[in-house]
């Protein structure tokens, strides 16, 4: 069977930069006291496995920390708020938080300070949104997520729109064209969409109209897999979202000839490189 890879596979560079910060932080601290992690450092099961065997994991509370102890923050980000009381707790913050989400993170503050209400485009109880959030006073702001929430949005004096990094373009701009309609006084519209994402969804979307059957490889609990997978089930009925590959089933390639592969930005390209081998094989 011909195998077809994205070439936008394996993990981003937010995700590489998260690992790294954690294989850095167990080398320099790893003897000296205690390492964790703010929730899952990334959205793998398989990885986050693997780091609990070394002895690292993942808290919700950080009440449970005691001063001395190693926190390294994942690439979604947290609030202000949050590192401060961290900080004032004695605990050593490593902020792996992605770049372009601090950007984000800096925008969603100058827009509140500059007297915006502001609408962000996204999952309201994604941990990326959360810290978003927590850059604007008050309630001064309105999470939604599709076109229906949108309706719901009262007339502001002035508006803006942002959105969660890992949101799909078309979402991002059906939502915000709602509200330019119906809303009659000043709307700024700021694409703040990753770039990386949403290459990642154009390619599964032109990989999924050229191949028998579409494999999109990541967690379960992955928003920017999931995403692949909806676009990719929109195109093509043969989608299956799978975490690892024990999850595959041979009966899914029966009288196939061809089959795509794409992965989240949490996925190891060596989870990629052995489903491939397996499908090849069949």
């Amino acid at each position: 069977m011909k195998v077809i890879i994205s070439s936008n596979s394996g993990y981003c560079s937010g995700v590489k930069r998260a690992i790294k910060t954690l294989d850095n932080a167990i080398n320099e601290y790893g003897s000296k006291g205690n390492i964790f992690t703010l929730g899952d450092i990334i959205h793998n099961p398989k990885v986050i496995q693997d780091y609990k065997k070394r002895g690292i994991f993942p808290i919700e509370d950080i009440n449970k920390l005691k001063t001395g102890d190693n926190l390294v923050i994942r690439s979604h980000g947290v609030s202000p708020a949050v590192i401060r009381e961290l900080k004032d707790k004695g605990v050593n913050v490593l902020d792996a938080t992605c770049l372009f989400v601090l950007k984000v993170h800096g925008l969603a503050k100058d827009l509140n300070n500059r007297g915006y209400f502001i609408v962000l485009i996204g999952e309201k109880n994604h941990p990326e949104v959360i810290g978003i959030k927590g850059n604007i006073s008050g309630e001064n702001y309105k999470i939604v997520n599709c076109v229906n929430e949108a309706e719901k949005i009262n007339s502001q004096k002035k508006i803006a729109i942002i959105s969660q990094t890992t949101q799909t373009k078309e979402n991002f701009i059906l939502i915000s064209k709602k509200i330019v309609e119906k809303i009659k006084d000043e709307v700024l519209v700021i694409n703040t969409t990753c770039k990386a994402a949403q290459l990642r969804q154009n390619e599964t979307a032109e990989l999924a109209g050229k191949v028998d059957v579409m494999l999109i490889i990541g967690g379960k609990n992955s928003a920017n897999t999931t995403y692949l997978a909806e676009i990719s089930k929109n195109i093509l009925h043969e989608t299956y979202h799978i975490e690892n590959a024990g999850d595959l089933n041979k009966e899914w390639f029966n009288g196939k000839k061809t089959a795509g592969i794409c992965s989240g930005a949490s996925t190891p390209q060596e989870d990629v490189n052995d489903i491939r081998r397996i499908i090849e094989s069949i």
